[in-house]
């Protein structure tokens, strides 16, 4: 076993690899005698005292973190709370009935309640979150939002999201011009130094803030000024961030703030059955239906998952075309089923005879490839998909990307792209495509959780194939406490709403 240099070194292993942002200090001290035989974290007590170590008592436990973490999780809700709390107008009913009135007639659209009662919500809050899952008209309820703010004096709307997929998404769905929070925020992610916002910006419009972790949100409400509306948009069904906490959930289940929350679906005209195996996947029930939207394969002698996978893809690309459909797998690089051995074999299916082709390593990539980028930069976003145009003098590579060549050396094409005919569930999110081939089989025991499952399903816009295993589908359904971290967002932004209540100093 590896030697532990230090408690904040260990502590810091252990809080980026699980997501969590505290630990109990029971579970550290059982993981540390684990590590290292019947030894255990002699001096914590010391580290405590010095303030390497921060500690916490919750319910009758101890909970243990790093100041970093805590800080982030605290500037959070002190920044909520700040914007929130700020001075501003609150308009009346009627006036913004009329609004809402004009705005369904311009658009050609009709509000449910609820969702009128999100866009009233939206113009009366300096902080919002709406939350729902697919189909039940967050991007409907974006637009009205939109024409209303506009309406009553707005001049500046910023949209943006936590990746380029996202983002492009918004501006695909809406039409307004959309970016990564990154961008937003003049950052990267590997140094979380933003400027305040322009005092132009009226309102910053974040979808998809299930994928934001304490880090970048932070760094959001550090470049927030007082006085700036901030709506958040996500799906707390989703997948959590890669990165620490669970901002999204934490700040809903604080009910601290306002929420916002969408619960009937539109998506689907008449019965789908995509629909209701949403609906059961996110209540926890395990008995998922075939019907003309959503197909079960359970994976057979003489056709295992990966035949499977090919055959439908095959199927549904003549149908769809390859741009419209999207292959999503548990793991990136584990078994045959990964998406990087997928990716070879549908590479063999539609991109056999390329124009021209290169080799780096042991990949090959082809004119005409789908690829996916790896790293953020000045022209493109981590996440963002495009098409190999041309390869010159088997050194560059000329990538198409949302209208943009972007030209690449050979040496670096192993650290800024991979093949994109098939990605990981994780990589996924923020995407979509009429059509999604997924699986979920018992040799994927360590990732079958619900929130996987969930997220896979809900990328498809008109039909989802399951390859899977009953006993899979049941256990990652059933498996919920696991996709659970341990955070203290929620806990800071009830003890600072109420001091900030009864006049008390709260930083």
């Amino acid at each position: 076993m590896p030697k532990i240099k230090s408690n904040t070194a260990f502590i810091n292993e252990l809080l980026s690899q699980s997501g969590n942002t505290w630990l109990s200090e029971d579970y550290l001290h059982q993981v540390a005698e684990k590590l290292k035989g019947n030894a255990s974290l002699s001096f914590l007590n010391t580290d405590i005292n010095s303030g390497n170590i921060m500690a916490r008592k919750v319910g009758g436990k101890v909970y243990i973190t790093l100041p970093l973490y805590a800080s982030a999780e605290a500037k959070i809700a002190l920044g909520i709370l700040r914007v929130m709390d700020a001075p501003h107008r609150i308009y009346p009913d009627k006036l913004l009935d009329e609004k809402i009135d004009e705005a369904e007639k311009a658009l050609g659209l009709k509000l449910h309640i609820g969702q009128r009662n999100a866009v009233k919500m939206a113009c009366n809050n300096l902080f919002l979150v709406i939350t729902g899952g697919p189909g039940t008209g967050k991007t409907c309820v974006l637009n009205v939002i939109n024409y209303v703010l506009l309406a009553l004096g707005d001049k500046n709307i910023s949209y943006c999201a936590p990746t380029g997929n996202a983002a492009r998404r918004i501006t695909d769905s809406t039409g307004f011009d959309a970016k990564t929070i990154c961008k937003l925020l003049e950052t990267t992610p590997d140094k979380m130094e933003p400027k305040p916002f322009s005092k132009s910006i009226d309102t910053i419009i974040c979808d998809e803030v299930s994928m934001v972790d304490v880090f970048l949100a932070e760094a959001l409400f550090k470049a927030v000024q007082t006085g700036q509306r901030v709506i958040w948009v996500g799906d707390v069904d989703q997948l959590p961030s890669v990165g620490p906490g669970a901002v999204l959930r934490d700040v809903i289940s604080s009910e601290t703030v306002p929420v916002a929350r969408l619960t009937k679906t539109f998506r689907q005209k008449g019965e789908s059955v995509l629909a209701d195996n949403i609906q059961l996947i996110k209540n926890g029930d395990w008995h998922l239906h075939a019907g003309e939207d959503f197909h079960l394969s359970k994976p057979v002698e003489g056709c295992n998952a990966l035949d499977q996978i090919l055959l439908f893809y095959k199927q549904e690309i003549e149908k769809y075309g390859v741009q419209n459909v999207m292959i999503l797998t548990p793991y990136r690089q584990h078994g045959d089923t990964c998406s990087i051995e997928v990716n070879k074999k549908i590479q063999q299916i539609v991109n056999s005879h390329p124009k021209a082709q290169i080799k780096v390593g042991r990949e090959f990539y082809r004119t005409g490839d789908m690829v996916m980028f790896l790293q953020n930069d000045d022209i493109v976003s981590n996440g963002e998909i495009g098409v190999i145009k041309d390869i010159i003098d088997n050194m560059f590579v000329s990538i198409l990307v949302n209208g943009k060549s972007i030209m690449l050396d050979k040496y670096a094409l192993a650290e800024k792209i991979t093949l994109a005919y098939a990605m990981s569930i994780h990589k996924s999110q923020g995407s979509e495509a009429k059509i999604v081939i997924t699986l979920m089989l018992n040799e994927h025991e360590t990732m079958l959780q619900r929130n996987l499952l969930y997220t896979a399903i809900t990328r498809a816009k008109k039909e989802c194939f399951l390859i899977c295993e009953p006993d899979a589908v049941k256990k990652a359904i059933e498996t919920e406490a696991s996709c659970l971290r341990t955070t203290m967002l929620s806990e800071y932004l009830k003890i600072y709403s109420e001091k900030k209540h009864s006049n008390e100093e709260v930083a």
